[in-house]
């Protein structure tokens, strides 16, 4: 039983290295569909929003009109976000962490619980 529980962690550890590397990998188009989806969950909120190096360069030319239309009230830093997908929203001294990593984090138990259903149904 032991060996199978080992087994089944390793395949969902497995499972949701994939899901972070999709997510990282998509291309801009796809990529910032799902950013703007992450904003339109902070509707109403205002702040700063922070990217890493990488999108900060790659966001497209639309972006803010794209941002406001969410109801997301956010600017654009200059600074960026120690993080490898995904962004940061400061508001003032809180911080919204929509990073990737951390979202996945945040929902790893129930997750897990849907792939165990999935993967795992006896």
């Amino acid at each position: 039983r032991n060996t199978l529980l080992k087994k089944r962690r390793e395949e969902i550890d497995i499972t949701f290295k994939a899901i972070y590397d999709y997510l990282i990998n998509l291309d801009g188009e796809n990529y910032f569909n799902i950013i703007y989806k992450l904003c339109s969950k902070l509707s109403g909120k205002q702040g700063e929003i922070l990217f890493n190096g990488k999108d900060l360069k790659r966001l497209p030319n639309d972006f803010e009109t794209k941002l406001a239309s969410t109801g997301l009230n956010a600017k654009i830093s200059k600074n960026t976000a120690d993080i490898t997908g995904g962004f940061i929203l400061k508001c003032g001294d809180i911080e919204e962490n929509m990073s990737f990593s951390s979202m996945l984090s945040d929902r790893r138990e129930q997750i897990e619980d849907l792939i165990n259903r999935e993967l795992f149904a006896e």
